[in-house]
């Protein structure tokens, strides 16, 4: 099964052409390199979130908003994102810490007049 899926329509601002994860699976104490790419439709500014929630079996561990903008500053992506062509490259280191079990991560972008950029959820086993 993938790891990452993509649960966005043809409405969404985004279209995803790919995510891949490397090594995918993804490994507690390893680095997660994530390359993506995809299509904006329109430009997507300041104001924009991604509600994120994140679930081990079915309990909750996380629920939070995150600015798109913050957020893709972090990964060299400057806001607005500019329509058109967009491509993300980056990694993450995961924690050794991380407990064993099945994490179901939600993550939903949205614009701030709430029209929805993307859908993605992401499972995986450690």
């Amino acid at each position: 099964t993938e790891t990452i899926s993509d649960c966005s329509n043809g409405n969404d601002i985004l279209r995803i052409d790919y995510i891949h994860l490397s090594p995918d699976p993804p490994l507690k104490g390893r680095q997660l390199k994530i390359d993506a790419a995809g299509y904006l439709k329109e430009e997507v500014g300041q104001g924009s979130y991604i509600d994120v929630t994140v679930k081990l079996g079915l309990i909750k561990l996380l629920q939070k908003r995150f600015d798109l903008c913050e957020e893709s500053q972090k990964v060299n992506k400057p806001c607005p994102l500019e329509q058109g062509d967009q491509q993300l490259s980056t990694t993450i280191d995961l924690p050794k810490e991380i407990p064993p079990g099945k994490y179901i991560v939600d993550a939903l972008v949205y614009t701030p007049d709430n029209r929805r950029i993307a859908c993605l959820k992401a499972v995986a086993i450690f």
